[in-house]
């Protein structure tokens, strides 16, 4: 499936460049008042989250829409030194597509075999990644990767320096779904604003804002979609935006929400690397938005 395989996939990996939440609240700003303490401090009880990933696209003239939104849930917290360790599973997916002038919204079935699907994770400094791989298939494997997106509510790298209200700070763009593209990538930071704090869930939260534009332009070999095995020279953009709401006392997001715009255009190149045949072009809006749903 050609939407599936593309339309996804960009979606689910432009949230990794960066993370967002919040609303249009009122939001207090006080230098004076102490830096943010990103340490991560685990409840006892399992921690839940809803993800909601929506998409517009445009391939080829043809219109894709789709919807992906799933919970998952990290339990059996273990302290390892200074890291920590936790099993995560994947839960109430549903997803769904339409194409062209289709009215109704087709299942998305390849997602049913994440349901339920559990395996470790370990949250550093760095980030919250698998413990190990799953031994499963392509496939399978691809799927995972999408859907560990959702994760960004544990999945950020803490800052070096401390951070007051007001303060700035820039992180390198580190996810391995964009590695495919880094040939091409002229950019890949990530800038941060803590905006001030904000009452979310019956606690004050720090309000972070996020914003990211990487410029694609540069020559590599594709291993999926409509031109799979050919080398291409790759140009377009990838731009985000958001906030997200900092639990100052766990050091884990409770709400991420923010919007994605991709454009990418391939050109083929033959043996000689001179461009032939017709330039294939993706534009693709995304929203989305995690939030905490406590146990």
């Amino acid at each position: 499936m050609m939407g599936f395989r593309i339309t996804i996939l960009l979606a689910l990996i432009t949230l990794a460049a960066g993370c967002g939440g919040g609303a249009d609240t009122q939001v207090t700003v006080d230098t004076s008042q102490p830096p943010l303490d990103f340490t991560f401090r685990p409840p006892a009880e399992p921690m839940s989250f809803n993800v909601d990933f929506s998409t517009e696209a445009e391939i080829r003239g043809t219109a894709l829409i789709s919807s992906v939104r799933y919970s998952w849930e990290a339990r059996d917290w273990q302290q390892d030194g200074e890291d920590w360790t936790c099993e995560v599973r994947f839960k109430n997916i549903r997803a769904a597509m339409r194409r062209g002038s289709g009215i109704a919204m087709e299942p998305i079935e390849e997602f049913d075999r994440l349901e339920g699907f559990a395996t470790r994770y370990r949250r550093t400094r760095e980030g919250f990644s698998p413990v190990s791989e799953p031994a499963k298939d392509r496939e399978f494997k691809q799927l995972f990767g999408q859907l560990q997106a959702g994760l960004v509510p544990l999945d950020f790298a803490i800052p070096d320096t401390t951070v007051h209200p007001g303060g700035t700070w820039i992180e390198v763009q580190r996810d391995g779904s964009l590695e495919f593209m880094r040939e091409a990538m002229k950019d890949s930071t990530i800038t941060y604003t803590y905006r001030g704090d904000e009452v979310f869930q019956g606690g004050t939260r720090a309000r972070l804002h996020f914003s990211s534009k990487v410029a694609l332009d540069g020559e590599l070999d594709i291993d999926q979609g409509p031109m799979s095995g050919n080398r291409v020279r790759m140009t377009g953009k990838i731009e985000s935006s958001g906030d997200a709401l900092l639990d100052k006392e766990r050091g884990f997001l409770r709400r991420v929400k923010g919007k994605s715009k991709v454009i990418i255009n391939q050109q083929e190149l033959d043996e000689r690397g001179k461009e032939k045949g017709s330039e294939f072009s993706i534009v693709q809006n995304l929203n989305f938005s995690v939030t905490f749903s406590g146990h």
